[in-house]
């Protein structure tokens, strides 16, 4: 057989499969990947810096299982590693936390309660630990004190001294109306007559007397200002950088009123 009818023989042999596989593309729909999208695999997604600055996270699922899994990097360790399930909660619960102006301290809600992550250190400390449930936590005071919600209310937990202050005081209902008290009139006159009949009981008032004017004499502790919320609920509160203030949104709720049954 000559040599230029052998390479054309083995040219068509080559090409024969080339020409079968592109009559299979040529057959390849849209409709035909969308019914099984797992041919092109998975990609990452939901991808997010970690608190520390030195972690990636991102929802993978290399398994092809039912759903996707928290996967995590870090920049001395590129090879992706699956999450811990009970550390997702968590790692979540971080990146809904609040950074101060500087960036050096994170506040968070974690399970019901306050928390505090220095981010140098790593450290965290537990600001509450209540059966309530504490939220809302933020830093306040132009960042020198930590603010959260509880039962309405706002507190704040000061990280210098431990001391934590409840900041508002909202109460249901109305506010109560003042009446007269005579119990300190009849008070007065019953220990009038006491005096004049028993010796006894000037030594005693003298030395109550005594007592009371050096309770007097003591700090009154910072009473709060009751914010009586009538019949309304409350929305929201918050204070404002500085401590000064409070801002809040209440809402009433209106019953619509009730249909009339069609009478026969």
């Amino acid at each position: 057989m000559p040599t230029h009818i052998k390479r054309f023989t083995l040219l068509a042999s080559l090409c024969w499969p080339l020409a079968s596989f592109a009559q299979q593309l040529q057959t390849l729909t849209v409709e035909k990947i969308m019914r099984d999208p797992k041919w092109i695999g998975t990609s990452p997604d939901n991808i997010f810096w970690g608190v520390d600055g030195q972690t990636v996270y991102f929802n993978w699922n290399p398994a092809k299982a039912p759903a996707d899994s928290l996967h995590a990097i870090t920049l001395s360790q590129r090879k992706p590693v699956k999450t811990a399930a009970t550390d997702r909660a968590h790692i979540q619960a971080l990146q809904s936390g609040e950074l101060n102006t500087a960036r050096t301290r994170l506040v968070y809600n974690w399970q019901g309660d306050i928390w505090l992550r220095d981010l140098e250190s790593g450290k965290d400390t537990r600001i509450t630990q209540t059966n309530d449930l504490e939220t809302g936590a933020e830093f306040g005071f132009h960042d020198t004190r930590v603010l959260y919600r509880r039962d309405r209310n706002i507190y704040s937990w000061d990280p210098a001294t431990g001391t934590t202050e409840q900041m508002t005081d909202f109460v249901m209902g109305a506010k109560p109306a003042k009446r007269g008290d005579t119990s300190g009139e009849q008070d007065k006159q019953l220990k009038n007559q006491q005096q004049e009949l028993f010796e006894v009981l000037r030594q005693k008032k003298a030395k109550s007397d005594a007592a009371t004017a050096f309770n007097e004499s003591l700090p009154k502790p910072k009473s709060l200002r009751a914010l009586y919320l009538d019949d309304r609920s409350l929305n929201d509160a918050r204070m404002s950088p500085d401590g000064r203030f409070v801002v809040y949104r209440v809402f009433r709720r209106i019953w619509p009123a009730a249909r009339r049954s069609p009478t026969s």
